[in-house]
């Protein structure tokens, strides 16, 4: 099994207080699939019945006793991703820990540091707004859309009206 986990900030080059972190977690599982072995399930002479295999995902802060993400993961592919997302906290240097466990093996926990050094907040920071959401934004809303419709709606019903008289 391969595990690996990264932080940073999305479209960013480094981290800075009150940015959105990403934290990403990849289990890579080394013994490739084939089409003769499934590997959904334990295999082994001590469980008299099939145990679904699982693997425990942990991300926290042992320093503040904190749980920032926990996920299991079950295997149908050769690889298992999750990204999750929580504010940066103010400047200073941080470490995550990052917790991987099987729910059928002993000997495979795995642990791993995940340290991170976030920056001052720029002030005056470029966000640019991709051409799509632009295009949105400058679209009339539902409300808007329905607004307009019954507008006209009422119009051809007074013009009905009129036309009865």
């Amino acid at each position: 099994m391969d595990i690996k986990g990264e932080v940073f900030v999305k479209n960013e080059n480094d981290i800075r207080a009150g940015d959105i972190i990403t934290i990403k977690v990849v289990l890579t599982r080394l013994n490739k699939f084939s089409k003769n072995k499934d590997f959904t399930y334990l295999k082994s002479n001590r469980y008299p019945f099939n145990i679904k295999e699982t693997w425990y995902i942990v991300v926290g802060s042992e320093k503040r006793n904190v749980v920032f993400m926990s996920e299991t993961a079950s295997f149908g592919k050769e690889t298992f991703e999750k990204e999750f997302m929580i504010p940066a906290p103010e400047q200073g240097d941080f470490e995550l820990k990052l917790f991987v466990k099987p729910n059928g093996y002993i000997g495979l926990d795995y642990e791993q540091d995940l340290k991170f050094k976030v920056l001052p907040r720029e002030e005056g920071r470029k966000y640019q707004i991709h051409p799509e959401d632009e295009a949105i934004r400058n679209e009339p809303s539902l409300i808007q859309q329905l607004m307009s419709g019954a507008k006209g709606q009422d119009n051809d019903s007074d013009n009905e009206l009129e036309e009865e008289e």
